[in-house]
């Protein structure tokens, strides 16, 4: 067992997988498929919801949290699966990663690859869910010190009126080249897009908002463990674990934020009437 590790994590870390197909192919078989999938948003709580769900006994991590494989338009399915435990009828497993929606692909493979697992896909107020992005963004070096976030507003909001909203291969394949893979931020907000997406191509899913998880976490919780058909489950004596909270403290500037309240309302109204809900977002 020992020695096996070491060769998945050698095939993981060297990226042996397409030099070795038939080890990874020997040693993807014996894994578990992810029973679930949280696509995103990214700064929407995927992590808080993966955490809440890992913390139950039916479930058990792999080496990662977000394997992002699936995203690629040409994945590696047998190089995903070495990411994840081995087999065991008492245990399942999950994965969660905002580029699974972000990127066009994403969504797709996994109902092509693992046709029976769950979607589950969390949205917030796209204007602090862009600000929350922004702000990691500028945390780690991605954009400039010196950017305001209404100059970066602008910024995007330019690129994207040349941009057909309604695709995402269009949102992605022109906003994706800053900050490659993860993309630039207020695009992601259009959330009717994506939404549409996902009904288009039939594929079946959980939505919930980070806005009504927090409000009330017990019975939106309970939801998803209804959706994952784990009703013997009970979200009762749980509390809401929250991760990957805003890099600062420092406040929206109020222009930046009607700024992109405006550029959100018909978006997000277009989403309202799509999926017969308000999410608690004004």
């Amino acid at each position: 067992m020992i020695l096996e590790r070491k060769i998945v994590n050698a095939i993981i870390r060297f990226g042996l997988h397409e030099t070795l197909p038939k080890v990874t192919n020997f040693f993807a078989k014996k894994r578990m498929e992810p029973y679930f999938f949280i696509v995103g948003f990214q700064k929407a709580g995927t992590t808080s919801i993966y955490n809440q769900l890992m913390d139950l006994p039916i479930f058990i991590k792999g080496i990662g949290k977000e394997i992002a494989e699936l995203a690629k338009e040409n994945p590696n399915k047998d190089y995903f699966k070495l990411f994840f435990p081995k087999k065991n009828n008492n245990y399942k497993t999950g994965n969660a990663s905002h580029l699974d929606i972000y990127s066009p692909y994403g969504v797709l493979n996994i109902k092509k690859y693992f046709p029976g697992s769950k979607l589950i896909v969390i949205l917030r107020n796209p204007t602090e869910r862009a600000y929350s992005h922004f702000l990691m963004d500028k945390k780690f070096g991605w954009i400039g010190k010196d950017v305001s976030f209404e100059d970066y507003i602008d910024f995007e909001i330019k690129i994207l009126e040349n941009v057909d909203i309604s695709s995402v291969h269009d949102l992605y394949s022109n906003t994706k080249w800053l900050n490659l893979p993860f993309g630039m931020t207020v695009g992601k907000g259009i959330y009717v897009s994506y939404i549409k997406f996902l009904a288009e191509k039939k594929i079946d899913f959980h939505l919930t908002c980070l806005e009504k998880y927090e409000m009330d976490f017990e019975f939106e919780f309970q939801k998803i463990l209804n959706y994952l058909e784990l009703d013997n489950l009970s979200s009762s004596t749980m509390k809401m674990i929250h991760s990957n909270q805003s890099f600062s403290k420092e406040p929206m500037s109020k222009k930046a934020k009607e700024k992109l309240d405006s550029f959100y309302s018909n978006y997000n109204q277009e989403l309202f009437s799509l999926i017969g809900d308000k999410f608690p977002w004004f």
